[in-house]
Formats: structure tokens, C-alpha cells, sequence
């Protein structure tokens, strides 16, 4: 089985109690995302045995943990068996969480950057192992080391670039990408040698930005428009967007945070994860409140800026799986070739004695 599950916290109590406490239970559960599970069953399980087999499941994890809300996608075999919400989208509000639910999705954005580049290598406008200064001249920064990075780098989060770049007033318009580029030349430098490392701290949002710079100036499209058309409407995903004002309030999650000063507590709102040497869950119970809506700039959409559903993202784990099982499954039809997702899921950086590796 394969399992994510990101989800939303406190199911019990009346609506002033939900307000005020909230025991948390999921390693994304501040964060208000809707919840992908994603389990590869047999094929011959019936869709009904599976959803009372799911039901009986979510319901005694939503018990225990007291999660307000979450939607649960079940693939197997290229097939999408069940999608379902359960519990609701918002604290008190009584508003369904269902499988239609639309939450930002952070870092699980990287896939569809990713087939995009790959979709441009397939096509022979782009090789991986092209210098980044090749697709992009303007690209400079203070650290002469820069001309050396490459697009593979990029993509394995090897290039030395930093975590992430954070621009002031960046435009939120279709120059965003270019500004946010030329803007890393005044502050940025590297890290470590372009492909010198990989480990948790060589991560970089900026990275992948940079990558939906090339994906635009290769097109010729913006970035938004590209993986709309070209990844997006390929696969079915009519949900999926960039654009945050699209959406309706009463079709989105909110967000809730913890209560709390401590380096611990920033760790867990901000990433959904514990600091294992200062764990903060399972000591009682934590207080929570919903949270203001951070918007992700346009300058960040590459790494981080989809929204999207349960049921676009189990559309998406069929669809790769069954180009993955068949390789005769090529284009029009499939987002990409057999050969390019297996060059994709195949193991390009590991950290040894770690379970950590990067396709």
C-alpha cells in the first residue's frame, strides 16, 4: 500500500468546543488539506466491499484522532475505485467535506512541473542535462558557480540553490516568473556545487520555480496556461488550478493552526511535521484556531501553487499507473511516454543509511 494522508483535526464535542481544542492527529493535519490516500488494491475488489471496508476505517482513525474532515482516493490497477469525503471542511461550520473539496496542495505541485519539463525533453525542445543558462541567458547570480547548474539539478534538488527565494511585491501577473528570477541576482548564493550534494537541507522551492521559468520561455505559453492544457486537460483534472479566485468559499478547505510560540509549534503549522526530539503530539490536548489563508504567489506556483481535489488526484495515480502497466499507452492519450515515467520513477539521488531517495 502507498498511503498519504494529509487531514484536518477534531470531529467531537459541540461547535464552541471544536473551537476552542483540538488533539491532532495527521502529519499534515494543521494545514486543512484535503486528505489523498492513495492504496493500490486487487482489481476483482468490488467498489461497495471496499467502501465498507475504507468507512469502518476512516471512521475509528477520525474517531481516535479527532479529525474534523478529510477525502480519501482508492486506485488499483489504473482504475479509480473510490473517492469520498467524510467529517466537514471547516471547524463548526458543518459544511460536508467531500470528495469535490478543493485544497492547496503545496509540494505534490512539483509533479505536474516535473511532466512538464519532461513532456518538453520528450519532444526534443530540451535535454535534462542542458545548462540552465542555455534556456534562460538572463539567469545570473553573484555566485560565479551558477552557469553550471543544470535542469536535472533542478529536478533532483541538487543545484545549490536555496530552499526557497522570497521576492517583495512580486507582480501577480504573467511577468511574475521573469521578475522573481531576475530578482535571486541581488541576494542569492549557492548553497553547495551544483550537483555536489543531496540531502534534507539541499531542497529547493526556488529550484523548481526557476523550472517553470524554462517550461515558459520553451513554450512560449505561460507557465499556468501550459500545465493547464498540456498536463492538466490531458489527463481529466478539470478541478485543478492555479488561480485561487476561481474557486468558491464554500468549495474550498480552510485553514487551522495550533496555538503556540515554540520552534515546535512553527515546525508543525508550518510543515505538518514534529521536531522527533520535541514532539508536541500525544501530550494531551492541543488548542487550536483557524488560521489566516496564506495565498501562494504566482512567482511560487511552480513549486507550490496547485489546488486541486481527491478526485483529480486519483484521476492523476490512474492515469500514470496505467501508462506505467502498459506501454503501448502513449500520446495523444497519456501525459507522458512509458519510457519517460520509468526514467522518472527510477532512483537518481539516495542519502545513504537514510530512506530518501529522489526519481
Amino acid at each position: 500500500r502507498r498511503v498519504y494522508l494529509d487531514a484536518m483535526n477534531d470531529r467531537q464535542g459541540s461547535p464552541a468546543a471544536r473551537e476552542r481544542t483540538c488533539p491532532v492527529g495527521s502529519s499534515f493535519a494543521l494545514c486543512s488539506f484535503a486528505a489523498l490516500c492513495a492504496w493500490q488494491v486487487q482489481a476483482q475488489s468490488s467498489s461497495a466491499g471496499i467502501e465498507t471496508i475504507v468507512d469502518s476505517f476512516v471512521g475509528r482513525q477520525m474517531d481516535s484522532a479527532s479529525i474534523v474532515g478529510l477525502s480519501i482516493g482508492i486506485v488499483g490497477n489504473g482504475e479509480v475505485l473510490l473517492t469520498k469525503g467524510y467529517g466537514e471542511r471547516e471547524l463548526g461550520s458543518w459544511h460536508l467535506f467531500t470528495a469535490d473539496i478543493i485544497s492547496p496542495i503545496s509540494s505534490i505541485s512539483k509533479l505536474f512541473t516535473a511532466t512538464a519539463i519532461m513532456q518538453l525533453v520528450e519532444q526534443g525542445r530540451i535535454r535534462i542535462e542542458d545548462r540552465v543558462v542555455v534556456h534562460l541567458p538572463e539567469f545570473t547570480l553573484r555566485d560565479r558557480r551558477y552557469d553550471r547548474i543544470t535542469i536535472a539539478q533542478l529536478l533532483t534538488h541538487a543545484s545549490g540553490l536555496p530552499w526557497d527565494h522570497e521576492m517583495k511585491r512580486a507582480p501577480q501577473d504573467s511577468t511574475a516568473l521573469a521578475a522573481f528570477v531576475i530578482d535571486m541576482a541581488r541576494s542569492v548564493r549557492l548553497q553547495f556545487d551544483p550537483g555536489g550534494r543531496f540531502d534534507g537541507s539541499t531542497y529547493s522551492n526556488a529550484g523548481y520555480d526557476l523550472l517553470g521559468l524554462i517550461i515558459e520561455r520553451v513554450s512560449g505559453e505561460c507557465f499556468e496556461r501550459y500545465v493547464s492544457e498540456h498536463v492538466f486537460n490531458v489527463v481529466g483534472m478539470p478541478d485543478a488550478t492555479y488561480d485561487e479566485g476561481t474557486i468558491a468559499l464554500d468549495d474550498r478547505t480552510m485553514p487551522h493552526e495550533v496555538i503556540g510560540n515554540s520552534g515546535s509549534v512553527h515546525r508543525l503549522n508550518q510543515f505538518g511535521m514534529e521536531d522527533p526530539d520535541h514532539p508536541i503530539r500525544g501530550h494531551g490536548t492541543l488548542m487550536v484556531q483557524k488560521a489566516v489563508r496564506k495565498e501562494i504567489g504566482r512567482e511560487h506556483g511552480p513549486s507550490g501553487g496547485t489546488l486541486t481535489n481527491v478526485r483529480d488526484l486519483s484521476v492523476w495515480m490512474a492515469h500514470l499507473l496505467r501508462i506505467h502497466g502498459d506501454s503501448s499507452f502513449i500520446p495523444p492519450v497519456a501525459v507522458l511516454q512509458h519510457a519517460t515515467l520509468e526514467r522518472m520513477w527510477t532512483v537518481q539521488r539516495d542519502i545513504p543509511g537514510k530512506r530518501t531517495a529522489i526519481g
